[in-house]
């Protein structure tokens, strides 16, 4: 065994080599600089990625794209201010995935590179007008992640707003955060949801980005599951007062409900994976335009339930023209002589 473990130690390389820096060019191009890694688990070609940064961003003097590993590419742009236009204009998204934009020191390798980290704007609904404050934007901010900026444009204390809206930088490796609990005076407690912008295709299943509900292997689907999963597209901002489930999940609607109605199927629609499945009576589904709609312009009677409704004409104040009746003996004009159809010439 001795002689194993120092055969062993004879092969390591210990030995350590001093290498040399160009830390003022390398200063240089990291200031012109952006890595950005595709949260997939796709495989992403260069030309389509270069072809769609091109027209997302549109850089004023142009840029680089080079692949470095998987997912990974690195973007070089020849003006600064290109640069820290994508970088302020942070989150972005690459075929409904998301696309970790961050910067790359020069003295770090790329494995030394942590991707697990991204900013999102997120907009926190259901708060009181006496709570809208900076200070609690802060706190909420704290509890989700790192707080990187605060959109509080009012002059008093106090926003009178529908939301708060704060920049947080989240770990994209764990369940996005839907709401919390918030506890009143009465002893009571109601529900504050969270809402992300620009969110591209999630998991409705376990909350993660990277992957759809039909991926998942974080935890198995189940029906129970889906009944009570704070996730869905209502975690969106741009699908505010449009849910596709007809309203938003609300843990007090599914804890303390006594509605007694029949549980219905309902579609869990993203942007590419519908999901059809049987959801509880604390979603509560809108009804649709198209319906609103004909029930508005064309009003039926009600009918026996064995009986089908009429169809409502298209042109409801259209009257036919009546058409004479067909004669049973019909007569037909004799037929003209070639005499009769010659010209007639005037001596």
């Amino acid at each position: 065994m001795d002689n194993i473990i120092t055969q062993t130690r004879s092969l390591l390389c210990e030995d350590f080599i001093e290498l040399e820096a160009d830390n003022l060019n390398a200063t240089m191009e990291a200031a012109l600089t952006l890595v950005v890694k595709a949260i997939t688990t796709k495989t992403i070609p260069l030309k389509p990625l270069q072809n769609i940064l091109l027209k997302a961003w549109k850089p004023l003097k142009g840029m680089k794209v080079q692949h470095i590993q998987g997912n990974i590419f690195s973007v070089t742009f020849n003006h600064e201010w290109d640069r820290k236009r994508i970088m302020d204009s942070r989150p972005w998204s690459i075929m409904s995935s998301h696309l970790v934009v961050r910067d790359w020191p020069s003295d770090r390798a790329i494995e030394e590179l942590s991707f697990d980290y991204s900013p999102f704007w997120i907009r926190i609904f259901g708060l009181p007008p006496n709570q809208m404050m900076k200070i609690n934007a802060e706190k909420i901010g704290a509890k989700i992640g790192k707080v990187l900026d605060i959109d509080f444009t009012s002059d008093g204390k106090i926003s009178w707003n529908k939301f708060l809206r704060i920049q947080v930088e989240l770990n994209i490796t764990t369940p996005l955060h839907s709401g919390f609990h918030r506890s009143k005076a009465t002893n009571t407690k109601s529900w504050i949801s969270l809402r992300y912008e620009r969110l591209p295709d999630f998991c409705f299943n376990c909350g993660r980005l990277g992957h759809v509900q039909r991926g998942c292997v974080f935890q198995p689907i189940t029906m129970e599951a889906l009944r009570t999963t704070p996730f869905g597209p209502w975690l969106r901002a741009e699908h505010e007062g449009n849910c596709p489930m007809g309203a938003e999940w609300n843990p007090n609607l599914s804890e303390n409900s006594t509605a007694s109605e029949p549980e219905a199927p309902l579609v869990t629609t993203g942007r590419r994976h519908p999901v059809q499945e049987t959801v509880s009576s604390s979603f509560k589904a809108a009804p649709s335009p198209s319906d609103t709609f004909q029930s508005h312009q064309h009003p039926l009677p009600d009918t026996p339930p064995n009986q089908t409704k009429p169809i409502p004409p298209f042109f409801p104040n259209f009257k036919p023209i009546p058409f004479p009746a067909k004669s049973p003996n019909p007569t037909y004009p004799v037929p003209r002589t070639e005499r009769d159809l010659a010209p007639n010439h005037t001596q």
